[in-house]
């Protein structure tokens, strides 16, 4: 995907906000699960890679939104 840059007047018309959900969701895990037990992290990654491959795995001829909502979904878990 290529980024277009725009000549304006306004200082950030660069920014691109696409990872910010998934950042703060990290960030979020981060600082709650920092007391947790190793096998408790352990099964919290499980749940939600098994939550994202069910996700994912929704129809292919689906509409580009949808598809596209579960990616975001995916993304932040």
């Amino acid at each position: 995907m290529r980024v277009r840059r725009r000549v304006t007047a306004d200082r950030w018309s660069w920014i691109d906000l696409r990872l910010v959900p998934a950042a703060v969701t990290v960030w979020t895990l981060s600082l709650v699960t920092r007391g947790w037990a190793p096998a408790q992290l352990v099964v919290t990654g499980v749940a939600g890679a098994v939550a994202g491959a069910l996700l994912l795995r929704g129809n292919a001829a689906a509409p580009p939104r949808r598809r596209a909502a579960r990616a975001v979904a995916v993304g932040c878990l």
